[in-house]
């Protein structure tokens, strides 16, 4: 049977254990950048970096993304390098309720999709048939996480 130190440092191990991983499942990115991460967890909308690198680290990569956020932390510009070109790169403007409104990809080649969300989140329009869907969409139905026809 443990002593009541014993419980108590156990149960502070359990806890600090729980805040470390809640911190790392609710992860807010810093403000400004350029940061430099080593992917991105999804094709939804916003972009979402993962593996935090440094300047050094990503040009030692084949690829890598460079990231910039806003005040309250959303990405608010994102791109993707490969072999030290830019592969995409996209800009996000959200409404007053920190949702993506608006996002701009523009492709190696030049084209730029436009894409428009309503207050909740749902694609109202776009210029081009690759369309991406809003992360939202996530947590509804986990299946989505293929670019949609924007029908």
């Amino acid at each position: 049977m443990l002593t009541f130190p014993q419980f108590l440092f156990c149960l502070t191990g359990v806890l600090i254990l729980g805040i470390i991983q809640a911190c790392n499942d609710n992860y807010i990115y810093p403000k400004g950048g350029p940061y430099y991460y080593g992917d991105f967890a999804t094709y939804k909308i916003p972009f979402q970096p993962v593996e935090r690198i440094t300047p050094e680290e990503a040009k030692a990569r084949m690829a890598y993304c460079v990231a910039y956020f806003d005040e309250d932390h959303r990405v608010i510009s994102f791109t993707k390098y490969l072999k030290e070109n830019v592969q995409f790169s996209a800009k996000y403007f959200y409404n007053l309720n920190g949702i993506v409104e608006k996002s701009e990809l523009t492709k190696s080649n030049g084209e730029v999709n436009i894409q428009y969300f309503d207050k909740k989140g749902q694609l109202i329009s776009s210029n081009s048939k690759d369309t991406y869907e809003h992360r939202s969409d996530r947590e509804e139905n986990p299946d989505k996480n293929k670019p949609v026809d924007g029908k």
